[in-house]
């Protein structure tokens, strides 16, 4: 896996006045690491995803695997879902607001509202490259768009994670309250037998 450099290494500015401000605002974008190939951004997060922690986005170089399309502006449509398209559905139809957002609409998160679950690997990196402007996210977590794939494994656990260990943790509480209650219940048969 050889790398060509990060975005940052790939960046001049024309007005050096704007640098700090484009450094904010790209920052994360800057922090890409550029690749030749889908293979090399797939061997990056093989790496990723293996004992290393962190995550990273890999930016493939269009003209380097003569790719004629450019990210070019937002498609005119939006692709279809179904399992003839590689589309599983839509993220955004899988997440629930709650308390003071429960009727927010998805656009709340441009992001959230532009994504879409992909079925496999080549599914995601061939609509990704026919819908420059949309996500699609695989369920390992790896995620398409454009000429960009992201994956690896987070450090710590979000808020997601958060409540979903607490329900886990809840149900097992409840179980072993319940093997407790009849633990306790023989108990007193046995003593008032005795």
């Amino acid at each position: 896996f050889k790398p060509a450099g990060v975005l940052a290494d790939f960046v001049e500015l024309s007005h050096p006045q704007f640098e700090k401000a484009t450094e904010e605002f790209l920052h994360e974008e800057l922090e890409y690491v550029v690749v030749k190939s889908w293979d090399d951004a797939q061997r990056g997060i093989d790496v990723l995803r293996g004992d290393l922690d962190g995550r990273a986005t890999f930016l493939v170089e269009p003209h380097l695997h003569g790719d004629s399309t450019a990210v070019t502006s937002s498609p005119d449509h939006e692709p279809a879902i179904g399992p003839e398209t590689g589309i599983v559905g839509r993220l955004s139809d899988g997440i629930r607001f709650t308390n003071g957002l429960t009727n927010a609409p998805a656009a709340l998160l441009p992001r959230l509202a532009r994504c879409f679950l992909a079925e496999s690997r080549d599914a995601a990196q061939r609509l990704a490259e026919q819908y420059p402007d949309l996500f699609f996210l695989l369920a390992d977590g790896v995620c398409y768009s454009g000429h960009a794939v992201s994956g690896g494994k987070k450090t710590g656990t979000g808020p997601l994670a958060l409540k979903r260990e607490l329900r886990e943790i809840g149900g097992l509480f409840q179980a072993r309250q319940e093997a407790l209650s009849q633990a306790q219940d023989s108990l007193e048969q046995l003593e008032a037998e005795m």
